[in-house]
């Protein structure tokens, strides 16, 4: 793995890693431990060693690509969510439409 491309790959993650993050430290989650000890495990690895060269690169922007889809869809979901009956006008607004104006 280039050294930049890692090094913005694991922000990346991580940044995602605290996006999903409930209420606990990222620095004290499992996913947070387990990533850190990949990248430091496969640092100074020679290829005759480690396995394929862009491998590991893959599964880091493979894992990074799922936790972004795991937070879109959380905020799509808490964005759309039911919420009782709405008024015409509220369910024209929530898609970005406006109702004509009533003539009196």
């Amino acid at each position: 793995m280039a050294a930049s491309s890692s090094i913005r790959l694991l922000r990346n993650i991580v940044g995602e890693l605290r996006h999903n993050a409930n209420q606990i430290p990222v620095k004290d989650s499992l996913a947070y431990k387990y990533i850190f000890s990949q990248y430091q495990k496969n640092v100074m690895t020679s290829e005759k060693f480690c396995r394929a060269k862009e491998e590991l690169t893959y599964l880091a922007s493979t894992y990074r690509c799922l936790l972004r889809s795991v937070r879109l869809n959380k905020e799509l979901g808490e964005k759309y969510h039911g919420k009782g009956e709405r008024t015409l006008e509220q369910s024209a607004n929530l898609v970005g439409l406006t109702l004509p104006k009533k003539m009196d």
